[in-house]
């Protein structure tokens, strides 16, 4: 795994819930926007396992955390998931875990998490709300909770994270 350099903003993420899961706790999700780094984090806390599942809805955002976590973590796809159960995970790591509340999707994830008791479980997403799904909140209901590292999007504008946009309008008649 590469060498990482955190931002402020993910070392305390990653050490938050590497505090929380060595205290005995199972399950840990980080809600930060897009763009802030959470595929960092995601690194930084799978370098303190041995065998670490990535779960994500597609192959790009697979390839994009592979990137930045190299070959020591196994990647599937939500629809792989609901296809095969593999075992032996310390880690297993559930990317934008909003996604994980859809019908046949979360067959597979509950699968996945009973035939893996003892893995510590990481969620990460920028919303955990299923805004066409009665408003369900998975970390809620997942994590029961347990969100160790919340940023809202306007501030991690204004503390710099990221960039303040700027809009441009045009009147054309």
């Amino acid at each position: 795994m590469k060498n990482l350099k955190l931002l402020p903003h993910n070392q305390q993420a990653v050490d938050k819930t590497m505090f929380h899961f060595k205290s005995g706790a199972q399950r840990a999700a980080i809600i930060h926007p897009t763009g802030t780094g959470k595929s960092y984090c995601i690194a930084a806390i799978a370098q303190q396992f041995k065998k670490i599942a990535v779960i994500a809805p597609n192959k790009y955002v697979l390839a994009q955390i592979k990137n930045v976590c190299g070959n020591s973590v196994e990647i599937y796809t939500y629809s792989k998931i609901t296809k095969i159960s593999p075992t032996g995970y310390d880690l297993i790591v559930i990317d934008e875990l909003h996604r994980m509340g859809a019908r046949t999707w979360e067959v597979g994830i509950k699968n996945l998490l009973q035939v893996n008791p003892n893995a510590k479980v990481l969620g990460t997403t920028a919303t955990p709300i299923r805004y066409l799904d009665n408003e369900r909140d998975m970390a809620e209901d997942y994590f029961k909770g347990d969100v160790i590292s919340q940023i809202e999007l306007v501030d991690a504008m204004v503390s710099g994270i990221l960039p303040v946009p700027h809009y441009v309008i045009g009147y054309y008649s």
